[in-house]
């Protein structure tokens, strides 16, 4: 999500593109209302006015693309009480299947949650 960009999202198609960093490889997943709403809400009202093509970027100077999330993903799930399956991003992955599971869902293996 670090890497997600202004031309990743079609929203006439409602999808977004999710590029992976070490194979190059694309899958696109649906844009879900509720989060096409929120995502041009902040691109309107919440993103700082900056050249970057990035969508999500520091909040502070220097205005710049994020770097690893995995700390503040941590962060908002313990301040939520949420106790995730695993670590780090496969813990999202049950979120991808657009089914309302959340990272405390059940899925054990990157297999179960795949399409």
């Amino acid at each position: 999500m670090c890497n997600l960009r202004i031309e990743d999202i079609d929203w006439r198609a409602e999808s977004i593109r999710i590029r992976n960093t070490k194979t190059r490889a694309c899958s696109f997943l649906p844009l879900m209302v509720p989060v096409g709403e929120a995502m041009l809400a902040y691109l309107q009202t919440g993103r700082p006015a900056i050249d970057a093509r990035e969508i999500f970027v520091r909040t502070r100077a220097p205005y710049r693309k994020l770097g690893m999330l995995a700390s503040m993903v941590r962060r908002r799930l313990d301040d939520a009480g949420v106790t995730p399956v695993g670590r780090g991003a496969p813990m999202l992955r049950p979120c991808c299947r657009g089914d309302g599971c959340c990272p405390a869902g059940r899925a054990s293996s990157r297999r179960s949650v795949a399409p």
